[in-house]
């Protein structure tokens, strides 16, 4: 009996990719699909280190659970066209203000004048006449102000999400999907042949 155990080199190696090649596939896929997702999202895929177990060898995807939501879409309380398939839906409850708070501000997007109430108009108006020596407390002001002008935008927005739904992006059903799964198990197993060669060889 051999005294040594085998070295799966090709097997590693090809498992290592296929991880690495995953990750960066729906990181490009989350970026080109405009989903409405801060970089959390994209920030929070990544996958375990290898794990070689009685079974084989192991890695584990992970991300921010509300990628389903960002893939699948979510039907609105009054209109699915947006996502018709998709298993998720809006019902009583509007998506969260901050993060589309955060995505509204990291796209640029800025608040339309219906959003601005006359009084914070007349705030912004009244801070444009102060003069320099008073500029700081106008710079605070001013950025309170454009704060609440954008929790007004994000609840509009919130809103808007929950009646007419959130569009489906498949991001993550375009890279995860049994073709791609189907041609790892096909290479993994000519990898372990020639694990298995090299080491008799060797």
């Amino acid at each position: 009996m051999p005294s040594e155990k085998i070295d799966f080199n090709k097997v590693g190696e090809l498992v290592f990719d296929f991880a690495n090649g995953l990750l960066k596939d729906l990181q490009e896929n989350l970026v080109n699909s405009d989903a409405m997702a801060t970089g959390n999202l994209y920030q929070s895929i990544n996958f375990e280190p290898l794990k070689i177990t009685k079974t084989g060898i192991m890695f584990e995807l992970i991300m921010d659970s509300y990628y389903k939501y960002m893939d699948k879409g979510v039907k609105g309380k009054d209109n699915s066209t947006k996502a018709p398939n998709s298993p998720y839906q809006y019902k009583d409850k509007r998506p969260p203000i901050a993060p589309i708070k955060e995505w509204l501000r990291t796209k640029g997007y800025k608040p339309k004048e219906e959003f601005i109430t006359k009084s914070q108009q007349k705030r912004l108006d009244e801070l444009s006449a102060i003069t320099r020596k008073k500029s700081v407390l106008k710079k605070k002001l001013k950025k309170q102000t454009m704060d609440e002008i954008m929790t007004s935008f994000a609840l509009a927005t919130a809103l808007n999400i929950q009646k007419n739904g959130l569009k489906a992006t498949n991001f993550y059903s375009d890279v995860v999907n049994e073709e791609r799964f189907n041609k790892f198990r096909k290479d993994i197993a000519e990898a372990f042949k020639q694990d298995v060669i090299i080491s008799i060889k060797e």
